[in-house]
């Protein structure tokens, strides 16, 4: 029979790390934590370009997994991200304002969130990277169809969006 301070002592070393912390014992205790998060920048356009800190988690040596953000709802046209939580980033360093931020170097693996082709549609078009082909078209088509309807409805949308939207043909 296990007594409850038999289960308290064995369970210690799970709820902190042992004293005095080494390399190895922090290394340990980090696997059996919960994985710490770190910022990184995304860039945005919420009227302007903007640099925003978004917190991440380390997967590997230089892959990371965008955790939920606050500037993130998907409701909202108003703030469009480059990238979004679940995606999947290295990072690279890059200077801003004179400081050096980690920001995203490329992406690894897209997010399976919902709605990740109709934010990286909106946002390539904001930046100017315009459908580049008919593949590319057939792939947006539901969201262009979805953005025209958003806009005859009222919603807002970036007037390069609304141009830009209302030029392509979904037939």
């Amino acid at each position: 029979m296990t007594t409850l301070s038999a289960l308290a002592f064995r369970d210690a070393p799970l709820l902190r790390p042992p004293k005095p912390a080494t390399a190895q014992t922090q290394t340990l205790y980090a696997s059996r934590s919960n994985k710490m998060t770190e910022k990184i920048y995304i860039h945005m356009i919420d009227g302007t370009d903007i640099w925003v800190p978004v917190d991440v988690e380390r997967l590997n040596n230089n892959e990371f997994i965008i955790k939920k953000f606050d500037d993130f709802d998907p409701e909202d046209t108003s703030v469009i991200p480059q990238y979004i939580p679940g995606d999947i980033v290295t990072l690279k360093p890059r200077t801003i304002d004179n400081k050096e931020l980690r920001t995203v170097e490329s992406i690894v693996k897209p997010s399976d969130n919902k709605h990740k082709d109709y934010f990286e549609f909106l946002y390539r078009t904001i930046t100017g990277d315009k459908l580049k082909d008919e593949n590319e078209r057939l792939k947006y088509k539901d969201i262009i169809i979805r953005t025209k309807n958003e806009i005859k409805d009222g919603k807002f949308h970036y007037p390069a969006i609304v141009n830009y939207v209302n030029g392509i043909g979904t037939e």
